[in-house]
C-alpha cells in the first residue's frame, strides 16, 4: 500500500480513501478548482490546495504501483493515470512528464523518513548513533514499502536526467551525515568526502541487488552488517565493533520512541 506522506511534495495517509475512480476534469475545471475549491457532501468546502494535494497523491500512488509492477520503460503515461484513477490531463495539471513524476516519489521518500528522523530528534545524537538511526529509518521503511523501495532504488536509475539529479541529490546528503565521522573521531582523517560518498554508494548498491531478487528479504535484517560497513572506515574495527549494540541490531533503541513507528 503507498503510503507516501508528510513530505516536501505532501500525499496524505486519508488518500487512500480516495482510491476508486473519478470521473475525467480538464486543466480548466481544475484550475477553477484552484482558484475556488469545492464544496464537500456536508456543505463545507474543501480548500483547494487539499483537493490539488489529494490529486497528485493520487497520482503518486499510481505511479509508483506503475513502475514497480511493469519497469520504468513500460509505465507509461497512460499506465499511470489508469491506476491512479485519473485523468491524462490531471496528470499533466500536476507533472510535466512521468520523470518529474518519478522525481517527486523520491523526494516524498526522502521527505518521510527525514520527517521521522527529526522528529525522534536523531541530530542530538552521537554520530555513530545517527548513522545507525538514519540507515534502520530507510531499511524499515523500504519493508513497509517495498514497492517504493524498487521505484527508489531500481527503476530510478533507469529514469533521466531530472530523477537521476534528484537522487544524486538525496545520496549526497547521506554521505554528508556520514561525512561528519571525519572529524568527530581519531580513525577518520584518513578518509576523504569521496570515502563517505563510496560506502553509501555501495550500502544502495547492496540494496540494489537484494530487491533485484525474485522474493527478496527483509532489508531491516542487513542493518547490523550495513552499518559496520558505514562506520568501520572512521571507528576502526575496534571502534565499530564497539559501537554495535549486545541487543538486536535491529531494534530501536528504547529512548527513541519515534523511531519505532518510522513511518
Amino acid at each position: 500500500m503507498c503510503t507516501l506522506a508528510g513530505v516536501a511534495a505532501p500525499v496524505p495517509r486519508a488518500l487512500r480513501a480516495h482510491a476508486g475512480p473519478s470521473g475525467r476534469q480538464s486543466v480548466a475545471c481544475l484550475a477553477s478548482v484552484v482558484a475556488a475549491g469545492t464544496p464537500s457532501l456536508t456543505g463545507r468546502r474543501v480548500p483547494s490546495a487539499r483537493l490539488v494535494e489529494m490529486q497528485r497523491g493520487k497520482v503518486l500512488c499510481g505511479a509508483v504501483h506503475a513502475f514497480a509492477e511493469m519497469g520504468y520503460q513500460r509505465a507509461t503515461v497512460s499506465r499511470i493515470i489508469t491506476r491512479a484513477h485519473v485523468s491524462r490531463s490531471s496528470f499533466y495539471a500536476l507533472f510535466a512528464d512521468r520523470d518529474e513524476c518519478l522525481a517527486a516519489i523520491l523526494a516524498a521518500a526522502a521527505g518521510s523518513v527525514a520527517g521521522d528522523l527529526s522528529a525522534a530528534r536523531v541530530e542530538t545524537l552521537p554520530w555513530s548513533e545517527r548513522v545507525r538511526a538514519t540507515l534502520l529509518a530507510i531499511l524499515e521503511f523500504f519493508d513497509r514499502e517495498p514497492a517504493v523501495a524498487r521505484v527508489c532504488v531500481v527503476e530510478s536509475l533507469r529514469a533521466g536526467p531530472v530523477v537521476l539529479e534528484r537522487r544524486a541529490r538525496i545520496l549526497s546528503r547521506l554521505a554528508a551525515v556520514l561525512d561528519e565521522g571525519r572529524v568527530e573521531h581519531p580513525c577518520g582523517p584518513h578518509c576523504t568526502p569521496l570515502t563517505a560518498e563510496g560506502l553509501v554508494g555501495a550500502v544502495f548498491a547492496i540494496l540494489h541487488s537484494r530487491l533485484l531478487r525474485e522474493r527478496p528479504e527483509s532489508l531491516s535484517e542487513l542493518t547490523g552488517d550495513l552499518d559496520a560497513i558505514l562506520l568501520l572506515p572512521y571507528l576502526g574495527e575496534a571502534g565499530a565493533r564497539a559501537a554495535r549494540r549486545p541487543e538486536d541490531p535491529q531494534a530501536p533503541s528504547p529512548g527513541m520512541p519515534g523511531l519505532q513507528r518510522v513511518l
